[in-house]
């Protein structure tokens, strides 16, 4: 895990220590919910108890003690390169492609049970049927994965023949270095980012920069207004960008739909922030948080 998340060293050892360990803790938590799951008797019950341990325990922990997101717990992102996989989002939802995913895992676990030692198998039970149970089990799981993957390779060969409007879009990335961890130059950026949008084509139908492209509050800075409004001007179509946006006295990482007048249509703050990077936790507790690189502010979720 630590390894995983070694781009925080970005923001000092002591950071991407704790973010370790707090990362850690899911596993943790995963194995005293899921180890009654894996106790019963039943080779039915046991993958399906804990694919939903698995895929309920990071919406829990988030929602009864608002605590930062798992990542280790969302199995959805590791289809991203399989598309026909994805398209069973639209039916289930992200966390219905997770609890697939960790049906398959638990089924393909149970049933190398049957090979593992004596001592190993949980629960005690006649092995060569057990066994035969549990292979019908990840017999099943796997039909469901095919059957998913084909609906989805079908949904997106009927999307691709339709015959519907094509826009044209653009989508601008500026390598803009970073601060030591403390940020990036808004002056830089805007620097890179009015250069690159002139080479956008004047009949795009939408030009996208990426989140953060700037790193400044757009409504307190009124050179981040007149970018925007530039970059929506450039082209036929709006301007999607990603700035930071101040509302009161709560700051939000925020993406914006800017139209051609330079007014912003519609906004979406982030929700899911991430730790030390967009929000330090026990920050007012932890003097010496305050000798490691990090954002003076934290962000809000939106």
């Amino acid at each position: 895990m630590g390894v995983l998340l070694q781009s925080f060293t970005l923001w000092g050892l002591l950071p991407w220590i704790v973010l370790t360990l707090y990362q850690t803790l899911y596993f943790v938590a995963f194995g005293a919910l899921a180890g009654p799951a894996m106790r019963a008797t039943s080779p039915y019950t046991r993958p399906l108890a804990a694919a939903a341990a698995y895929t309920l325990l990071p919406s829990f922990a988030r929602m009864a003690f608002h605590l930062a997101p798992f990542s280790a717990g969302d199995l959805a992102l590791s289809q991203h390169d399989h598309p026909p996989m994805i398209q069973m989002c639209s039916v289930c939802g992200q966390l219905g492609l997770t609890f697939l995913m960790a049906f398959v895992n638990a089924a393909l676990a149970q049933g190398l049970l049957g090979v593992m030692p004596s001592r190993l198998r949980r629960p005690p039970a006649d092995i060569p049927g057990w066994s035969r149970a549990a292979s019908g089990v990840a017999f099943v799981a796997y039909a469901l994965v095919l059957c998913a993957y084909f609906m989805g390779a079908f949904v997106l060969e009927r999307r691709m023949a339709e015959q519907g409007e094509k826009l044209n879009v653009a989508i601008v990335q500026g390598a803009v270095p970073g601060n030591g961890g403390r940020g990036q130059s808004v002056e830089e950026a805007l620097s890179i980012y009015t250069s690159l949008n002139r080479s956008v084509p004047p009949d795009t139908d939408l030009t996208l920069w990426p989140e953060s492209a700037i790193p400044g509050f757009i409504n307190l800075d009124a050179r981040l207004e007149v970018a925007a409004r530039q970059g929506a001007q450039h082209a036929e179509g709006p301007l999607i960008m990603g700035a930071l946006e101040a509302v009161g006295d709560k700051h939000y990482n925020a993406a914006l739909l800017v139209e051609k007048s330079g007014r912003i249509a519609e906004r979406y703050y982030k929700n899911d922030l991430v730790i030390f990077g967009e929000w330090v936790p026990l920050r007012d507790k932890l003097p010496l948080l305050k000798n490691y690189p990090l954002r003076k502010h934290d962000l809000s979720p939106g």
